[in-house]
């Protein structure tokens, strides 16, 4: 669907696909039907809806969630209703998530309401964990650089030695906490507000039962290219027919 006036247009397939050229990178978003729109007199105010089914994916990102909109006059996604994403090797959700570009790579994503973040660790026997209400997260070349934690902020991480042996696990809880990152691991915790912690040797440790509220490792709904997205849009639109 077309309509010059309004410069918008809607589409519907099997299935829509909207491409973003980002240098040497290319993001893909697919969903049932796809809707871009002016919002304002201006190409740059665009906004592009997307829903339901939505998958998207980029070489140093990966997302699914029911529904999705771009605003581009700051190349910020949201996510809604029940998004998950990953970077790297880290899994993030919450109830609606926002991510915001620079460039052609992740700049910043932020977690609003029920903030979950998970990266295993010990060949994903054990995981790193980070909870609260929001969850602002700064990265650099696909890692975290700092997060910040506000509301029942909780953690479950295994810090290293500088041989890179696991000392221990870590848990820990306040109402606001800021952490810093190095190497793709956490390097400082700063606990903010009547903080509890408590480290335990990893042979005392009962590690399958280190498993923060909402605690859900998604990994096997990861899109691995853009063939594989596309075949399991066509695995949900299947399970949907057959549930009729």
């Amino acid at each position: 669907i077309f309509q010059k006036s309004r410069s918008y247009f809607s589409a519907m397939g099997r299935p829509p696909v909207l491409r973003f050229a980002m240098d040497s990178d290319t993001l893909y978003l697919i969903a049932d039907r796809i809707v871009s729109e002016r919002t304002e007199d201006s190409i740059a105010t665009r906004r592009i809806r997307a829903y339901p089914h939505v998958f998207l994916y980029k070489s140093d990102m990966q997302a699914v969630c029911d529904s999705a909109s771009y605003e581009m006059s700051d190349s910020s996604f949201t996510l809604f209703r029940d998004p998950v994403v990953w970077s790297d090797s880290t899994q993030f959700t919450s109830d609606t998530l926002a991510i915001k570009l620079s460039g052609n790579r992740v700049d910043s994503i932020l977690l609003l309401r029920n903030a979950l973040i998970i990266k295993p660790v010990l060949g994903d026997r054990h995981y790193d964990q980070i909870k609260g209400r929001n969850i602002y997260t700064k990265l650099e070349q696909g890692a975290p650089q700092h997060m910040i934690v506000s509301g029942n902020a909780q953690t479950v991480y295994y810090p290293q030695d500088e041989e890179g042996r696991f000392i221990g696990v870590n848990t820990s809880e306040c109402s606001e906490m800021v952490l810093l990152f190095a190497e793709r691991q956490i390097r400082d915790i700063f606990y903010l507000r009547t903080p509890k912690s408590e480290m335990k040797p990893m042979g005392e440790a009962r590690h399958e039962e280190l498993r923060l509220e909402g605690f859900r490792w998604r990994e096997a709904e990861r899109p691995s290219g853009f063939e594989d997205m596309v075949s399991r849009w066509f695995s949900r639109q299947e399970d949907i027919g057959s549930n009729k």
